[in-house]
């Protein structure tokens, strides 16, 4: 399986694990995921394995792209921001989560669900956002500008 498994994202490259152990690692140890719409999958610098599904209005890829019906989504920020096209963010995520600099890893509660908010220093002064999921579910990213580093 390379990533874009489903949905014409195309594969990415350099991945230090092939997505086929990572997710035979998710089934291992029990964490609940929809294989078949996995968009990409990886592990970041701590080691924990992160991955991007399909999703829907309210997580993941649709949600990045398209938002949930009441914010506009974020695919014209990446494009902005990276000049990533909305085809290639998929790729982009997994590159950042790879190769970017964690800048802070916080733990909260947000609306019920307890999750992560990443921040992530890649390609110059801009940072990347996530919302990930205790189980390493990317539910949001966004590009947004702090300043010089």
């Amino acid at each position: 399986m390379g990533s874009g498994l489903h949905g014409g994202f195309g594969k990415t490259q350099g991945a230090a694990e092939d997505e086929e152990s990572l997710i035979a690692e998710l089934e291992k140890n029990g964490v609940k995921f929809s294989k078949k719409n996995i968009i990409c999958i990886t592990r970041d610098k701590i080691g924990k394995i992160i991955w991007l599904e399909k999703g829907n209005k309210s997580a993941g890829l649709e949600h990045i792209l398209n938002g949930n019906g009441k914010s506009k989504g974020h695919a014209s920020d990446f494009e902005k921001a990276f000049g990533i096209p909305k085809t290639k963010i998929p790729d982009f995520l997994k590159d950042v989560i790879e190769k970017g600099k964690i800048i802070s890893n916080v733990k909260e509660t947000v609306n019920g669900r307890t999750g992560y908010k990443c921040i992530y220093y890649y390609g110059g002064k801009h940072y990347v956002v996530y919302g990930i999921g205790t189980n390493g579910f990317i539910v949001t990213a966004f590009p947004i500008d702090i300043g010089e580093n």
